[in-house]
């Protein structure tokens, strides 16, 4: 094997590896633009999820620890309201919610919160929370297209410079 043959090769391999450095890189571009792009959309479903958990949580959360139907009743019309404000009255958990509220305001004032009221409270609860996570796992998960970015910058970067190094050998 002639050292012309054996220069030839390195050659293309150098090519390559500037190519492939190169679309790395223009990946990550893409990648940055995509992550920019849905950034407001993760950063609104953080927030509706952050909402949810100081505020509808918190007065599901009391009225389901309630004593009296009263107190429980307070709760879950503050509850209702903010599922007015955040969803749509045409939601299944608001019509649900509302449901439980109406059941509460048939009850005698201070009559003792039963079991079973709790036990609809709490499932409205879940319910809702699972409604929350579902729309924040659909935005566009943040770790992952920060550690791709990185990874396909690094893979770009090395490859470039592993062309140029290969290249700057055999011109000596």
């Amino acid at each position: 094997m002639s050292i012309k043959s054996s220069t030839k090769k390195y050659w293309h391999f150098d090519n390559f590896s500037i190519v492939l450095g190169s679309l790395s890189i223009a990946g990550s571009v893409w990648l940055g633009f995509t992550f920019v792009k849905n950034l407001p959309a993760v950063t609104i479903a953080n927030s509706r999820y952050e909402n949810y958990n100081q505020e509808c949580s918190v007065f599901l959360g009391k009225a389901a620890n309630a004593g009296t139907t009263e107190v429980a009743k307070e709760e879950v019309a503050k509850a209702v309201n903010w599922l007015l404000e955040n969803y749509s009255a045409k939601s299944f958990e608001y019509r649900n919610l509302k449901a439980n509220l109406e059941y509460l305001e048939q009850q005698p004032k201070h009559s003792l919160l039963t079991s079973t009221s709790k036990e609809l409270i709490n499932q409205s609860s879940n319910a809702l929370e699972e409604e929350e996570l579902k729309k924040l796992y659909k935005s566009p998960p943040l770790l992952s297209f920060i550690l791709a970015l990185t990874s396909l910058l690094l893979l770009g970067v090395v490859a470039i410079r592993h062309g140029i190094i290969l290249h700057e050998l055999l011109d000596n």
